[in-house]
């Protein structure tokens, strides 16, 4: 997808732990560890949300944040940073806390249109040298408690959340109408523009085997 092999010439950092986007990193053959962030983002996106940011800068600011926080204590390494905004209506959510909220959450997407702000950031020394923001919008299909119930089967052994609780990449879209935006977008990071960026900046190098 992104090239046949590539050759890390920094050392990347992922400040975040989500499965997701670790599986785009994966996905796009680059080689990277991951470092948790420290940031309280519900705290801090709820701040946002209160003096009225746009989605975009909330879901940016957030990323920055993680990015930032990961690189004082990491010189001269590539920290990326990213985060994802799910909106419904007006209507701001927070990652599940657990299976109770997960639920809670899926019953009330059901059957509405909801959008998805998906940000990424990389910053080397504290400073910030590129980011990106890109949007995605999902329709869900109107769901019976059994389905539900079925779709809490299938994700049994895996409490690693999304913001929007459902595994995009897992079960191929099967709870939607329809979705528009790119894969990537949905799953939390904008990466082919990531890679893209990385690549132009000789952070890495794609090479033949």
């Amino acid at each position: 997808m992104f090239g046949v092999f590539v050759e890390n010439q920094v050392n990347i950092i992922l400040a975040s732990g989500s499965s997701a986007r670790k599986y785009l990193l994966n996905k796009a053959n680059v080689r990277f560890a991951c470092q948790s962030h420290g940031i309280r983002e519900g705290r801090l996106k709820k701040e946002l949300t209160t003096e009225k940011k746009t989605y975009r800068t909330i879901a940016l600011t957030i990323a920055k944040a993680k990015a930032l926080n990961v690189a004082k204590n990491s010189p001269g390494s590539c920290v990326i940073g990213s985060d994802q905004i799910l909106v419904c209506g007006e209507r701001v959510f927070n990652k599940p806390r657990n299976k109770k909220d997960a639920i809670k959450q899926l019953k009330f997407l059901s059957g509405k249109k909801h959008q998805l702000f998906s940000a990424v950031c990389v910053v080397i020394n504290q400073k910030i040298l590129w980011s990106c923001v890109r949007v995605a919008s999902l329709k869900m299909k109107l769901l019976k408690t059994e389905a539900l119930k079925k779709y809490f089967i299938k994700l049994r052994g895996n409490r690693d959340y999304s913001i929007g609780v459902y595994r995009y990449e897992i079960d191929g879209g099967a709870l939607f109408d329809w979705a528009r935006g790119n894969l990537e977008t949905i799953l939390g990071m904008p990466t082919q523009e990531l890679v893209l960026f990385l690549k132009r900046k000789k952070f890495i190098e794609y090479k033949k085997r």
